[in-house]
């Protein structure tokens, strides 16, 4: 792939999954395993500071080791933690509003990095929920982008809620990696960390390498079928016009 001043090729390594499946975690240790460090980027920080403004507060409260343990009254009267409004605004903002305006904001950052001679190369997004969320980013012009659904809810820390509108959405990422769509994958999580981590790392290089041809083969088999269908549709429209010719030579037919 060739590297252009305006943007050079890049990498972005989409990761989805439930909550507990291990994305932060194996987000910073794919930042750690290239040079310069990678870049996570997250859309849940753009919720972070909407739901930060609404309530009066600063952003990095809700980053605060014991944000958990901080209580606020909320609209209907009932006591919830910086931790647990922040995981419902999150979710439900998420599936609310368009998917392209987070999008937007990841590729603005994206952008911003790429012109910089010293900006990132690799980047971990942290975490998309809609498969055409995903889509939009492996179209990325110059990008070697890929998604990989975490399949897997490492020491059951966290429940899945199959009620939280986002649950559905990733589920349909999920199938899709099933399904083998073309660049999508899914990698166990219920594993140990460390051997999550060593094998994820083998498991990215993996996609970076082959992503490309499954995109390329796509594109070959896509052009072919549609060969074929028009090469169908002329045939179809040249028998129609035989059988149109012969009716007219039939007794009684006109001439």
């Amino acid at each position: 792939m060739s590297e252009t001043p305006e943007r050079p090729s890049h990498v972005i390594v989409v990761l989805v999954g439930h909550p507990g499946s291990g994305k932060s975690a194996l987000a910073a240790t794919l930042a750690r395993s290239v040079s310069p460090p990678g870049l996570i980027v997250s859309v849940r920080d753009v919720a972070k500071k909407m739901l930060a403004h609404l309530a009066c507060t600063r952003a990095d409260n809700f980053a605060h080791p014991r944000a958990e343990n901080v209580m606020f009254r909320a609209g209907d009267g009932t006591l919830t933690s910086f931790n647990e409004a922040l995981d419902d605004f999150y979710d439900s903002t998420r599936v609310a509003l368009p998917w392209f305006v987070w999008v937007a904001h990841l590729r603005n950052l994206i952008d911003t990095h790429l012109t910089s001679p010293t900006g990132a190369r690799f980047f971990i997004v942290d975490d998309l929920v809609h498969y055409d969320e995903c889509e939009y980013v492996a179209q990325l012009p110059g990008a070697t982008a890929f998604t990989v659904f975490l399949d897997g809810n490492p020491g059951k820390a966290v429940p899945r809620n199959k009620t939280r509108p986002a649950y559905h959405t990733r589920e349909d990422i999920r199938d899709k990696a099933l399904a083998n769509y073309v660049g999508v994958f899914r990698f166990n999580t219920d594993l140990p960390l460390l051997e999550c981590e060593s094998r994820l790392l083998k498991f990215v290089t993996t996609c970076i390498n082959i992503t490309p041809q499954q995109r390329a083969n796509f594109k070959i088999e896509v052009a072919a079928a549609a060969a074929a269908a028009a090469a169908q549709q002329k045939q179809a429209a040249e028998d129609a016009a035989a059988a149109a010719t012969n009716d007219t030579k039939q007794p009684g037919g006109k001439q």
